[in-house]
């Protein structure tokens, strides 16, 4: 009787073993006896893809504006510009000369020179040849210059670029230049413009997340 007792006693305690107490092996929580929820393992892919990475490529176009000026007094300013947190490039391109008001005559200049203000800093830009003039002083130029205003700033919601101070070579295309042996050489390569003569141009500005403005 006793023999029996304790045989009973021993498959209670195996039972009780099997159905529901926890064991911890090798730092794993598993059920005894329940595997429906167990995660099976995912064999490693023999060409796994790579993994995602964060982009810091810029998606949207850089700002670009049409700017005109008339004679050398001038001055230009861009609309309200958001987004420059740490870059500010700015590029400038001269387009041809506007026709003169009331004379018929379009103005026709080879190359070009302004100066670019941004938070009270100006830089003069240098000589640029315009893109299809018939005659330049300055065929060797780029037709564009551009400017780094990058370490200007300071953390301002909107910024805004100045371009005035206008010189053309037009006096000295037209004047001077072609005079053999002429003393005044005040006028070349570039001479302030005149009053009625109206320029125009474009400038693109390069901010954070938007891509990099052509050069050329």
């Amino acid at each position: 009787m006793k023999v029996t007792q304790l045989a009973i006693l021993g498959a209670l305690a195996i039972a009780t073993v099997g159905c529901g107490k926890k064991s911890t092996t090798t730092g794993l929580t598993q059920e005894g006896g329940n595997t429906g929820n167990m995660i099976t393992p995912v064999a490693p892919n023999p060409n796994p893809s790579p993994s995602p990475t964060a982009t810091t490529s810029p998606s949207s176009p850089a700002y670009t504006f049409s700017f005109e000026v008339t004679g050398p007094d001038a001055v230009w300013t861009s609309p309200v510009i958001t987004g420059a947190d740490s870059i500010l490039k700015v590029t400038i391109k001269p387009q041809q000369g506007i026709r003169i008001d009331g004379s018929g005559y379009d103005l026709n200049y080879g190359c070009s020179k302004y100066d670019v203000e941004f938070a009270g800093e100006t830089r003069t830009t240098p000589l640029i040849r315009t893109q299809g003039a018939s005659v330049s002083m300055c065929s060797g130029q780029g037709t564009s210059a551009w400017t780094d205003f990058s370490s200007r700033l300071g953390g301002s919601s909107g910024v805004q670029i100045k371009i005035k101070k206008a010189r053309t070579d037009f006096l000295c295309q037209n004047y001077y230049y072609w005079v053999p042996g002429n003393p005044e050489t005040f006028a070349c390569p570039v001479h302030a413009a005149h009053t009625t003569h109206r320029l125009s141009g474009t400038l693109c500005v390069q901010v954070n997340g938007t891509v990099a403005c052509p050069t050329n």
